[in-house]
């Protein structure tokens, strides 16, 4: 699920999410009520911080986002089981796009996971799963992050960077273009050669 752009129309607020439109009010405990069902469901409980942050904890494991995509990216992960697979002996897994390492984590409970080498190349968005790694010290230990991403050639790439969806930042195209009405930084990339 990829997070396209939002638009605000009224009191309410529109993401486009894919090809799917959801609407909801501006009210930012709306939009954790429309999750918390799913969350509770699932074993996960949801809350927004005094910081305005969203943490997410249950199931042995605890993520924090400042982003309101970290919900949208947790249930389709954690709930919806949207990336799942079955492993039945020793595995090491390569994550490329750690954004906030709700996957890697989730993936590092399971027994048959050796290791993960996980990849995120946006600055900002590596340091957010950093601290979630540090929230999750037991399962951190299976996981080694590296801060740059994975290509055919070495070279440094420049893409907008919008601070309010971290996850869903792409090195493959500039979704967001000149951005608009999105709050938009331009960040350099590092890009490694994968073989």
């Amino acid at each position: 699920m990829k997070l396209i752009y939002r638009e605000k129309i009224g009191n309410k607020r529109i993401l486009h999410i894919g090809k799917v439109k959801i609407s909801y009010k501006k009210n930012k405990k709306d939009l954790i009520n429309s999750y918390y069902e799913q969350f509770k469901s699932s074993g996960y409980d949801v809350e927004r911080c005094a910081d305005k942050s969203i943490k997410i904890s249950g199931e042995g494991l605890t993520i924090c986002g400042k982003a309101d995509n970290t919900l949208w990216t947790a249930s389709e992960v954690l709930c919806r089981k949207g990336y799942d697979f079955s492993v039945n002996m020793p595995f090491i897994m390569v994550d490329i796009g750690f954004n906030l390492g709700i996957t890697s984590l989730h993936f590092a409970q399971n027994e048959n996971i050796n290791a993960i080498y996980a990849f995120e190349p946006f600055k900002p968005t590596y340091e957010l799963g950093l601290k979630n790694l540090e929230l999750n010290p037991a399962l951190s230990k299976k996981i080694k992050l590296f801060n740059f991403g994975l290509g055919n050639s070495d070279r440094i790439l420049q893409f907008n960077y919008n601070p309010d969806l971290p996850g869903s930042m792409s090195t493959v195209s500039d979704r967001f273009g000149r951005g608009g009405h999105l709050r938009l930084k331009k960040r350099k990339l590092k890009m490694l050669t994968l073989f």
